[in-house]
C-alpha cells in the first residue's frame, strides 16, 4: 500500500476518492513502525510474497481483463486489495472513507487511470 501511494495511477484513484494521501502515508508508516519486529526474514532465507499479496496481484490481473485493458497498474492493484478484509491497508483506506465500490468505479470509468 505504501508503494501505491507513490504510484501515479493508484494515487490518482485515491485522490478521486478524496483520500488524504499524506495522512494515509503517515498512518501506514506508523503501522509499519509498530510492526517492525514482526516483519523479519530468517537469516539465510529470502523474503517471499505472502498468499494475500499473490491474491491481490491475481485479482488485479482479473480486473484488467474485465476492463479490456492491456496492463496491470497500481489502480488495478487497489481494486484487488479490498477483498483482503484483514489487511491493515484496507482498514486504513476505510478510515479515509475509501471504499471498494468507489475505487472500482473510478478505475472502470477512467480513461487515464488503470491502463
Amino acid at each position: 500500500m505504501l508503494a501505491l501511494i507513490d504510484d501515479a495511477d493508484a494515487s490518482a484513484v485515491l485522490r478521486a476518492c478524496n483520500a488524504d494521501l499524506a495522512a494515509l502515508k503517515a498512518d501506514l508508516l506508523g503501522f509499519l513502525g509498530s510492526e517492525r519486529e514482526n516483519l523479519f526474514v530468517e537469516p539465510g532465507t529470502e523474503a517471499q510474497p505472502s498468499p494475500a499479496f499473490r491474491r491481490v496481484g491475481h485479482r488485479a490481473q482479473l480486473n484488467v481483463r474485465e476492463l479490456g485493458r492491456s496492463a496491470v497498474t497500481g489502480a488495478n492493484a487497489l481494486v484487488g486489495l479490498f477483498p483482503e478484509t484483514g489487511s491493515p491497508a484496507v482498514r486504513l483506506l476505510d478510515k479515509q472513507g475509501v471504499s471498494s465500490g468507489q475505487v472500482a468505479d473510478v478505475v472502470a470509468h477512467s480513461g487515464d487511470t488503470g491502463g
